[in-house]
C-alpha cells in the first residue's frame, strides 16, 4: 500500500519542505540577528584571546552527518573524529602551492614588521596608540598573518597522502569508494575540505545560514 502512494507522498513530502523553506526565510533576518549575537558572546573572548584560532580547521556539519554511524552518541562520534583530526590536517595541509607559499612568505614578512613597527612607536611614543582606526588596523595585520601562516607548509612535512587517508578512514570507517588509490589528486582534496574545513569558513557559513538554508 506503501509503495502505491510513493508519488503521492513524495508530492506530500515535497510541499512541506518548500512551505518550511518559505517559512525559513520569512524568519531568516530575525534568525540571523540571533546568529550574531550567539557567535558574539560564544566566540569574542576565545578570538581575542587566540586570533589564531579561524586557522585551524573543524569537522563540518555536512563532515559529521555523513561520518555518523546509525544512531551513534554525540560523544562517540567525537571520539572517532577526535582520533581522526590530526591525520586529516596533515593530509590538507600537505598540498601546498610553491608560489601561494612564496607570496604568504613575503605578506607575512611585511605585516609582522609593520605589526613590530607600530608596537615599537607606540612604546617610544604613547600617542600613537591614540591614532584613529589603529586598533583595526592591528587587528587586519594579525589576520594577515594568521592566514598567512596556514598557507606556509611545514618544511619537515613528507607527502603521503594516500597513508594518511588510510589513517583517516580507520577512524571516520566512512569515505566515498571513488577516492580510492586517488587521495594524491586535487579533486580528493576539495572534496575532503567539505568534510574538514577551516573554523572561519565555519563561523562564516553557520552566520549565513539562515539565508542560505531555505534555498
Amino acid at each position: 500500500a506503501v509503495r502505491s502512494n510513493q508519488t503521492e507522498l513524495a508530492q506530500r513530502l515535497s510541499k512541506l519542505i518548500l512551505g518550511v523553506a518559505l517559512l525559513n526565510l520569512v524568519l531568516a533576518p530575525v534568525i540571523f540577528v540571533w546568529q550574531l549575537i550567539y557567535f558574539s558572546f560564544s566566540y569574542a573572548n576565545i578570538l581575542r584571546k587566540e586570533p589564531g584560532a579561524l586557522g585551524l580547521r573543524t569537522w563540518s556539519n555536512y563532515g559529521r552527518l555523513y561520518l555518523r554511524h546509525f544512531n551513534e552518541l554525540d560523544h562517540e562520534l567525537d571520539a572517532r573524529l577526535n582520533r581522526a583530526y590530526d591525520y586529516a590536517d596533515r593530509y590538507l595541509n600537505s598540498f601546498s602551492s610553491p608560489l601561494a607559499a612564496v607570496i604568504a612568505k613575503n605578506l607575512l614578512f611585511i605585516s609582522g614588521g609593520l605589526l613590530l613597527l607600530i608596537l615599537a612607536l607606540g612604546i617610544y611614543e604613547e600617542h600613537v596608540f591614540q591614532v584613529e582606526h589603529l586598533l583595526v588596523i592591528l587587528a587586519g595585520l594579525g589576520a594577515i598573518g594568521v592566514v598567512c601562516r596556514t598557507l606556509i607548509p611545514d618544511e619537515n612535512l613528507v607527502w603521503c597522502p594516500e597513508q594518511l587517508m588510510t589513517a583517516i578512514l580507520a577512524h571516520v570507517h566512512y569515505l566515498p569508494s571513488e577516492w580510492r588509490q586517488q587521495a594524491h589528486t586535487t579533486k580528493v582534496r576539495q572534496e575532503f575540505s567539505n568534510f574538514f574545513q577551516f573554523k572561519a569558513g565555519y563561523l562564516l557559513s553557520e552566520i549565513f545560514s539562515p539565508f542560505v538554508t531555505p534555498f
